[in-house]
């Protein structure tokens, strides 16, 4: 007969592995949700002004290079007018490490696309 010390150890182990996976699971939702988050503030001021510079498209970069994204491509409409359709496309890869077995981890490279339009309008307060 097997102790039950062993099979209480087993099965500790056991699920503590599974609370790891489902966490795991939560890492790239919380990264896309970042980048959502960077890609409605980037809309709202090509909307405000009508297009992104290129110090407001460096500055997005290095925001998303801080969050741990890599190989960030922004692509924007540039100089549009009162009216005119703007449209904001950021691809990044999210790199992070995934329990893939119980004792074995993986990297996962993970594309990440933000793909959005709207129109171009100035605000007056």
């Amino acid at each position: 007969m097997v102790p039950k010390g062993l099979i209480i150890g087993i099965s500790i182990v056991f699920m503590l592995s599974i609370v790891v996976f489902m966490v795991e699971l939560f890492l790239p939702l919380s990264a896309k949700a970042e980048l959502d988050l960077i890609g409605r503030k980037a809309l709202l001021q090509m909307e405000n002004n009508n297009g992104l510079s290129q110090a407001d498209i460096q500055k997005y970069k290095d925001e998303l290079r801080n969050l741990g994204f890599e190989n960030i491509i922004i692509t924007t409409t540039k100089d549009a007018k009162k009216g005119d359709e703007l449209s904001l496309f950021i691809e990044a890869g999210y790199k992070y490490s995934k329990l893939s077995n119980l004792f074995a981890r993986s990297d996962i490279n993970q594309l990440m696309r933000y793909n959005k339009t709207s129109i171009a309008r100035k605000v007056v307060n």
